[in-house]
């Protein structure tokens, strides 16, 4: 039997919860249902249907209703599209979309409208409501759609190196979607918290797996919710939360919600290390939840592999981060390298075409038992262990000190063991500076404690302390932005 198409199972799914709110803000701002999804997807292809032909549209908007029925317009009419975080300055959206085929740029204000008309005139740009077009600062593209199979678009990198467009096919996320239903549990009884901003892969996989599962999105958006997340999933009554493992020190701190556990019952993680250190602590508090650590890049659709914690489980005694578990059906790995460190290629047809105008060697076609299939070199780098794998570092991490390689990450993760909230090393000429979140407690008893684990030359020689961690649009701590405070 044909497997449902990814739109056609959208849709179904959106009738089905026509009457039912399937996203609303934490806050209670706003809420929407699957019929309103279906009426404002349609309202919107009205809309863009006269301004002439366009195969990209740059999603440039808040996380809020508009945003959700722009996806749900995007996935039931198979268009292509590239969702961009508000908080993006405007010189790098028009940079993301002059390197898209086609683009028309979506905005839901009216300033970044006017600003982007006068910054890119070549550009066509629309301040859009859910009532409409209010006006297109420019006049639309008429170049041909072209036939390539209908792709989001995710801009790679945040703090690290140049960003790249990613392109990835739209049913290309189906059998992710197919394993995500049934491992997360998602039923019409899921209230999935979407951390992630919309500019992050990971938004898209709250969005396709919770309403495709019938279940709901609760939008966590605000500050003070993801400073107090725990406040946040018993006011939202949340069941799964999903975000980068991070967060993790904030439900910890956040004593004054009490414990929630009887609201939230899984714990999803992706996007950074999970540290041990953290994991034990949030099964500590949440002792009835489930606790998820997944790995995999952008390029690799979504996530594509996946680890359930247990505190007392062997595998991960000894270690100082959480492993990245085995691929999810229809994603397989093999490993390269040396006896330690190994870098890891993902094999599987569904990971992404490309890079947008970009000839990359990291994507290749292989064959294997005379069948042809696709590979992607993640550039990271992993341990292994009992046959588990545990992430080492990327090249971008590694610094060398007295000649020395060492391994920032490794460093940041035992940090973390030690106390340090949020750690992030950094090489000063020859020395490792740690700057950490917090007030400087117990600071001598911590280095000490890294100590009895690290080389002397890895071992910090001096410690700073920040109020808040700055981040990413994506919700990633943003390592370029933090060093340049210093």
């Amino acid at each position: 039997m044909a497997r449902l198409s990814l739109s056609r199972r959208l849709e179904e799914a959106l009738r089905s919860g026509a009457a039912r709110t399937l996203a609303e803000d934490c806050g209670g701002a706003w809420r929407i249902t699957g019929g309103q999804l279906l009426a404002h997807a349609r309202s919107i292809g009205d809309c863009l249907s006269n301004l002439g032909s366009h195969e990209t549209c740059v999603f440039y908007v808040d996380k809020g209703p508009l945003y959700y029925a722009l996806l749900a317009y995007s996935f039931l009419n198979s268009k292509d599209f590239c969702p961009v975080d508000r908080v993006t300055p405007v010189l790098r959206v028009a940079e993301i979309a002059k390197a898209l085929p086609t683009s028309l740029i979506l905005t839901d204000s009216r300033e970044r409208a006017e600003e982007l008309g006068a910054l890119a005139p070549q550009l066509t740009v629309c301040h859009l409501t859910l009532e409409g077009v209010i006006e297109a600062t420019n006049e639309a593209a008429t170049e041909q759609i072209s036939p390539r199979r209908a792709s989001y678009y995710i801009a790679t990198s945040g703090s690290t190196g140049t960003p790249k467009l990613v392109r990835v096919p739209h049913d290309h996320t189906i059998p992710f979607v197919d394993w995500a239903i049934k491992f997360y549990q998602i039923d019409a009884s899921t209230r999935w918290a979407q951390f992630s901003s919309i500019g992050f892969d990971l938004s898209l996989v709250d969005f396709l797996s919770t309403l495709c599962g019938g279940g709901s999105l609760v939008s966590v958006s605000s500050r003070m919710d993801r400073l107090r997340p725990a406040n946040a999933v018993l006011r939202g009554k949340i069941t799964h939360w999903h975000s980068v493992p991070s967060m993790i020190p904030y439900f910890l701190n956040d004593i004054s919600s009490g414990n929630s556990a009887g609201t939230c019952r899984l714990f999803t993680f992706c996007g950074e290390p999970l540290s041990i250190a953290d994991a034990r602590g949030l099964a500590s508090r949440y002792p009835e939840s489930r606790i998820i650590n997944t790995y995999g890049p952008t390029e690799g659709t979504l996530f594509c592999s996946f680890f359930e914690f247990e505190i007392d489980n062997p595998a991960t005694a000894g270690w100082h981060a959480v492993p990245i578990g085995v691929p999810i059906p229809g994603w397989n790995f093999v490993l390269l390298g040396g006896n330690i460190h190994k870098r890891l290629i993902l094999i599987s047809d569904n990971i992404a075409d490309g890079y947008e105008g970009i000839a990359s060697d990291r994507f290749a076609v292989v064959n294997l038992f005379e069948t042809q299939t696709r590979a992607f070199d993640t550039g990271d780098y992993f341990c292994e262990r009992d046959g588990q794998l545990f992430f080492s570092h990327r090249l971008d991490t590694m610094v060398k000190i007295f000649g020395n390689r060492v391994d920032l990450g490794e460093i940041e993760s035992i940090a973390r063991d030690a106390g340090f909230q949020n750690a992030i090393a950094v090489l000063v000429g020859t020395s490792i500076l740690l700057l950490a979140e917090g007030t400087p407690l117990e600071v001598e008893s911590r280095i000490s404690s890294m100590a009895k684990r690290l080389p002397v030359h890895c071992v910090p020689r001096e410690v700073k302390f920040v109020e808040e961690m700055p981040r990413t649009a994506n919700g990633k701590i943003d390592r370029l932005a933090l060093i340049a405070r210093q």
